[in-house]
């Protein structure tokens, strides 16, 4: 039998590109370096031990966010690194017919379409969360504006909202529009203000959250901002103020809100300005 000395051999499996393809699909690496079997198992358990963390409600705090990142992060890694060692070690000369470059990016594609929002879906946890950016300063200095903001989706399916809560809600006048306030008054209380002193049931209540900027008192007869005449929250409803009370726009100008158009509840702070991040929010 002849050989052609000037036939080329076929390129084998080039292990920087096992490695990437590992990181981007988890398996698919192993399936390039020629263990199809390997990079199958691989998949189905890198994502089932993702679903089973992100199952864990992790998310619902900054720290248990940051591991469920990085525990993710760390199986794509080790996933890339044996799909790296198969591609090295693989002593066949030549690709399996199935490696071809459409191949793979129909791979990417389908585990972006499938894959991706399924775990999606899963870091949002049981109870549901996302991630929302404060448009104004009327939270100051809890929240500053450009803050993003974790929210806890749906809070109040089973629970009343508690004093101090920060909700997000839509504009009863503009659904499209979505406010971030604080709950001060609860069903059934009465909310008084005078001279810019919140009053609850009568008694004037001790506020941590309010900040003042302008010493003027706006009268009763010019608007709401610094009195407003005794009203009685209504059962289903929160009366909501901004902590910045000066500017903000809340329950003072259009009255109580329904609990139950409450979309979500600010857990913390996951990137804002200076050290911001991670700030459970009070």
């Amino acid at each position: 039998m002849n050989v052609n000395p000037k036939q080329k051999e076929k390129p084998g499996a080039n292990p920087r590109i096992a490695f990437l393809l590992s990181l981007i699909v988890p398996g698919l690496g192993q399936v390039y370096a020629g263990q199809p079997e390997r990079g199958m198992f691989c998949y189905a358990f890198g994502y089932l031990f993702a679903l089973a963390l992100c199952l864990g409600n992790l998310a619902l705090s900054f720290r248990g966010l940051l591991l469920l990142a990085g525990t993710l992060f760390l199986l794509a890694l080790l996933a890339s690194a044996d799909a790296y060692s198969l591609a090295r070690k693989s002593r066949a000369p030549a690709l399996a017919p199935y490696n071809k470059w459409y191949v793979h990016v129909i791979a990417i594609i389908l585990n972006t379409v499938v894959a991706g929002p399924l775990i999606t879906f899963a870091v949002r946890g049981p109870t549901g969360i996302s991630i929302t950016r404060v448009a104004s300063n009327t939270l100051e200095p809890a929240l500053m504006e450009g803050d993003y903001v974790v929210l806890g989706l749906c809070p109040y399916e089973r629970d009343l909202p508690g004093r101090g809560d920060v909700v997000v809600f839509p504009y009863a006048k503009d659904p499209s529009k979505k406010f971030i306030k604080r709950v001060v008054g609860l069903e059934g209380e009465s909310v008084e203000i005078v001279h810019k002193r919140v009053h609850i049931d009568g008694r004037e209540f001790v506020d941590p959250w309010g900040v003042f900027h302008d010493r003027e008192v706006v009268p009763a007869s010019k608007g709401p901002r610094d009195n407003i005449p005794r009203i009685v929250v209504p059962r289903g409803y929160v009366f909501v103020l901004g902590d910045n009370r000066d500017i903000s726009f809340d329950s003072r100008y259009y009255g109580p809100v329904e609990t139950r158009t409450i979309v979500g509840k600010a857990l913390y702070v996951l990137w804002g300005k200076g050290k911001r991040s991670g700030i459970k929010v009070r």
